[in-house]
């Protein structure tokens, strides 16, 4: 669906919200989101079955520039590509609706993006309970520092900037419509970090800041993320080979050796979560022993130690567990789900 527009004005951003039953957070998401000129917030209401599209709605009636797209049940990803193909905006952001943002930040890297000419342009996460008090301090001008990245494909080539969530920043629509990229809709999990290798395959200017302006929820109970049931599991557990693969496409065709190295170990995160997946879920062991083997042809299986370093903390009992998971047969007997 796309919404018909009358007078078309030039737009400096679009925010883009998926929003499924969320009915009882997402006054105070969009609340949190300071308006400056020229901008609009698509609030895709993906087969929401609580008063979530009513909570928009009365809101967007003093607020013109707050848009209710309802479409069918389709998941983050369907709900975010409807945002993309909407979204006129020289930028675009992405919000989920039980997070917020700190207030007196977003206008400034909305002109830092445009200042610089920006193909995407970061921002810190902070993690925050449910239950924590939102907080009231705004961010002062010019309250942060900013590394830039130049080069094609450059910000792969080290860990300065994320590359699994697109919560933390701003992205350049018309790169995004140049290179048809999209998020992958076959993709339970780990659609963030695909977006953002395909993505950041094609940035040659990329900003990384300091200012904590994203607050993310963690465990909140409106997350889709939130339950755990079989039928997840098994799709939790492919996405986990298919992110790889993607990726694997995504940045071969740089032919940089620095970046192949990186994206190995940085995809051996993946193979990490699909052996705990699966040692949870109780699978049998010959299901579970050939999908490790899957991930061989991409080289992040079996695990290298350093890759503890780029992706996790380093601790006794992650080393162990990258051990147990080289060594299958040993980790399926300690660690199986007993059934």
């Amino acid at each position: 669906m796309q919404i018909q527009r009358t007078n078309i004005r030039k737009i400096r951003l679009s925010v883009i919200i998926p929003l499924y039953n969320c009915g009882a957070v997402i006054l105070r998401c969009l609340e949190s989101i300071d308006h400056i000129n020229d901008m609009e917030i698509f609030v895709i209401d993906d087969g929401s079955t609580d008063d979530s599209a009513s909570v928009v709605e009365s809101y967007a009636i003093n607020h013109p520039w707050v848009k209710l797209i309802h479409k069918k049940n389709g998941g983050v990803s369907s709900a975010r590509n409807m945002g993309i193909e909407n979204a006129l905006g020289e930028y675009i952001m992405f919000v989920d609706a039980d997070d917020y943002l700190i207030p007196g930040g977003l206008a400034q890297m909305v002109s830092l993006a445009h200042q610089e000419n920006a193909d995407v342009i970061k921002y810190l996460v902070v993690k925050r309970s449910n239950t924590a008090p939102i907080t009231n301090h705004r961010l002062t001008k010019d309250s942060f520092s900013y590394h830039v990245i130049n080069g094609n494909g450059n910000a792969l080539a080290g860990t300065v900037v994320s590359d699994y969530h697109v919560v933390d920043g701003l992205f350049k629509r018309e790169l995004l419509i140049a290179n048809n990229i999209r998020f992958h809709e076959d993709l339970y999990l780990h659609e963030d970090d695909v977006f953002m290798a395909e993505l950041y395959a094609v940035c040659k200017h990329v900003i990384a800041t300091n200012l904590p302006l994203y607050h993310y929820v963690v465990c909140s109970t409106y997350s889709h993320t939130h339950n755990t049931t079989p039928e997840r599991t098994r799709k939790i557990i492919d996405s986990e080979l298919l992110a790889v693969q993607y990726r694997h496409a995504a940045t071969a065709i740089l032919n940089n050796p620095i970046i192949d190295s990186l994206e190995r170990i940085k995809a051996m995160r993946f193979v990490y979560s699909c052996s705990r997946n699966m040692l949870a879920a109780g699978y049998p062991f010959r299901q579970y022993r050939e999908m490790l083997n899957k991930f061989k042809p991409y080289g992040c299986y079996p695990l290298q130690y350093r890759w503890l370093n780029v992706c996790l903390s380093v601790t006794p009992k992650l080393i162990f567990k990258t051990f147990l998971c080289n060594h299958p047969r040993l980790a399926y007997l300690l660690y199986r789900k007993k059934t």
